[in-house]
Formats: structure tokens, C-alpha cells, sequence
């Protein structure tokens, strides 16, 4: 079992040990996927999935809609397609 604390007051349990990435890709995978999702949720994304982490952009410039709406833009402004 590995502990590894993932916010700075953490409490440590047991000793301290280096780990090669090479070694412990599964761990490595894991804490990385662990920090990218603690990272989305500070920026406000509202996550679609936590096993394999997926967010949608909804800055107005991603709005794929907007984009190729032409003539029909003012009718659909309230609808909006963005990436993931």
C-alpha cells in the first residue's frame, strides 16, 4: 500500500520513499489522473466522467455552433455545441 498526500497539511503516514516512475506507472498514471481532475474541479469544470476524466470547453470562441450557424446565428443563440 502506497500513501501519498494529496493536499499540502496532509498528515504523513509511514516512511518516506523514492518510487521510479518506471517502475509504478500504474501508481504514476493514477496520481496524475488524480491531480488533473482536482485541477478541472478548481477551474470550475463540471467533470462528464471520473474513470477516464473528460470536460467540456465552453469558452464563447469553442462554440462550434456559433461557427458555422451563418444566417441562422440570432436564432440560435441560446443553443451551443461545444468540444470535449
Amino acid at each position: 500500500m502506497v500513501c501519498v498526500p494529496v493536499v499540502p497539511e496532509a498528515q504523513e503516514v509511514g516512511d518516506q520513499e523514492k518510487l521510479a516512475i518506471g517502475e509504478h506507472r500504474d501508481l504514476a498514471m493514477r496520481l496524475v489522473r488524480e491531480s488533473l481532475i482536482r485541477e478541472v474541479i478548481v477551474m470550475k469544470y463540471k467533470l462528464c466522467a471520473f474513470a477516464r476524466p473528460s470536460f467540456v470547453s465552453r469558452y464563447r470562441q469553442h462554440d462550434l455552433l456559433a461557427t458555422c450557424a451563418g444566417d441562422h446565428r440570432q436564432a440560435l443563440a441560446a443553443v451551443h455545441v461545444y468540444p470535449e
